[in-house]
């Protein structure tokens, strides 16, 4: 009875340093405590404006956060995406505005652009045996030189019609970009967790070699994740132009990198094989939650860099905490 009480406090011990061990937990103590302190400074913090302001501030890095967690669970990454959505801005403020194509058809071409990236990253990838990180980092060079030759390195303005009345709109006080990118989450997120293409998503992030043996088509996720998350980067290149009303040649540039942060936190694991759509959501409002704190302590944007980044180390080592906690607990 003595060994079984004692087994069952060594279980209880373990479970609470599991759950603590978890990113989105353990961020989520620390970004309360930053909000409390905050509030305390400027009781205007918690205001509904102020909330109103960071969830709509969460649609373009959210778009390309869900893109991102798709090549991050599937063992991959894309580095591209910043720069894919500012070259599919790019393409659908010249289309709509120097050549004066239908709405529906710049739109098309704005996603379709960033598609195709994603396409081509994944067929270097897989064809060529190249690491995803190399492939991507070397897109994201190629994207920022044809986006910088489309708008010959100034802006595109000014979107108008339809697109300055969706600008505008204020459904529930938030705006359509961020209405569009939560339902596009919410589908893939059901996707995930009740499709087999979850399971394969997963099981290929785990272990590639072992899904391979199991039957699974490998290379054949891995490259519908990839173009899947170029897909979502140009879905943020055309909201992001539709919210500015215009194509500016710096939109996007280096938000890979928020987008990755949100996946770590949210529970993505940059090793592969482990995240859901609903963490990614928890890591998004965090990340622009963690932001709007910053801002409204008075730092600088050179201060708020050096603690995004210290944030992502933090996410990224409790996930490795959290993965040699486990392989410990089974060599015992």
């Amino acid at each position: 009875m003595r060994n079984n009480k004692k087994g069952t406090t060594l279980n209880r011990n373990i479970s609470v340093a599991e759950i603590l061990m978890t990113p989105e937990i353990s961020m989520m103590i620390i970004l309360a405590a930053l909000c409390i302190y905050t509030n305390s400074v400027n009781p205007t913090f918690f205001a509904v404006k102020n909330i109103q302001i960071i969830l709509r501030n969460c649609a373009f890095i959210g778009a390309l956060a869900v893109g991102e967690a798709f090549a991050l669970m599937c063992g991959e990454i894309d580095l591209s995406i910043g720069c894919n959505s500012l070259l599919c801005s790019m393409v659908f403020a010249y289309t709509s505005i120097v050549m004066g194509l239908n709405p529906i058809v710049s739109v098309l071409a704005g996603l379709l652009t960033g598609i195709a990236v994603g396409g081509i990253n994944a067929w270097i990838t897989l064809k060529f045996g190249m690491t995803s990180w190399i492939t991507t980092l070397s897109m994201q060079y190629i994207c920022k030189g044809f986006a910088t030759i489309i708008s010959k390195g100034g802006a595109i303005a000014t979107l108008g019609g339809c697109f300055e009345s969706m600008n505008k709109a204020r459904p529930l006080g938030l705006s359509w970009m961020l209405i569009i990118v939560l339902v596009i989450l919410l589908f893939m997120g059901i996707l995930m967790q009740f499709t087999p293409l979850g399971r394969k998503v997963h099981a290929i992030g785990i272990s590639p070699e072992a899904s391979r043996i199991a039957g699974l088509k490998v290379n054949k996720v891995k490259a519908l994740c990839m173009i899947f998350s170029g897909g979502m980067a140009g879905v943020c290149g055309v909201l992001q132009n539709i919210n500015s009303l215009s194509g500016s040649p710096t939109t996007g540039i280096g938000n890979e990198f928020p987008a990755i942060i949100c996946c770590a936190i949210g529970g993505v694991s940059t090793t592969g094989g482990k995240g859901t759509m609903w963490g990614v959501l928890v890591g998004l409002l965090m990340y622009q939650t963690l932001k709007n704190c910053l801002q409204t302590l008075g730092l600088n944007s050179n201060m708020q860099l050096v603690v995004t980044g210290i944030i992502l180390l933090i996410a990224v080592a409790f996930d490795l905490l959290k993965k040699n906690f486990h392989f410990g607990k089974k060599g015992a």
